[in-house]
């Protein structure tokens, strides 16, 4: 039996292939995770900020139940990102006082992001049955601890995502 002699040159770029290929395959679950973990922090800062900005903005406007003034600064607010799906003010009994959709606002929507604690903030993942299952990510800030209600933002996650798979991919290639 005649023994396949392969050159020394062939040997070491195999084990260098095989050792590359070994290492993406180890880093690539790594650096997805800590990537989409990353962005997903980013985009819940901007949210919790954006909340947080029209919960101090409001407050006024709420205690003098100016609702042309709430609609007006989440109008502007939603204008100024386009990543906004929606922002819903709520009162302190949990009834809606402003929002940015033009047909109402679904049922389904209305208890999907409640806060447990008044004191807290809350973020929610929920698909948009509207947009072909895309997710939105619901913040839901309290105005003065809650008792005066609840501001509500949604973002939309298509750019996080898009983020994330051109990452992925260059990362493959």
């Amino acid at each position: 039996m005649k023994k396949t002699f392969i050159p020394l040159f062939w040997k070491f770029t195999i084990g260098i292939v095989s050792a590359i290929i070994l290492f993406n395959a180890i880093n690539i679950p790594v650096i997805w995770q800590t990537v989409t973990g990353s962005l997903e922090q980013e985009l819940d800062q901007q949210g919790v900020f954006i909340a947080k900005s029209i919960t101090e903005k409001s407050v006024t406007s709420i205690l003098f139940n100016d609702v042309a003034e709430l609609n007006n600064l989440i109008d502007l607010t939603s204008s100024i990102d386009s990543n906004i799906a929606y922002v819903l003010i709520f009162d302190g009994k949990n009834n809606i006082i402003a929002h940015t959709f033009d047909n109402g606002v679904p049922i389904d929507l209305i208890k999907a992001n409640s806060l447990k604690n008044h004191n807290e903030l809350s973020v929610v993942l929920i698909q948009d049955k509207n947009e072909n299952g895309k997710y939105i990510r619901d913040i839901a800030v309290p105005i003065l601890g809650g008792k005066n209600g609840t501001v509500r933002v949604g973002f939309r996650e298509d750019r996080i995502r898009k983020n994330i798979d051109f990452t992925y991919n260059y990362l493959i290639f």
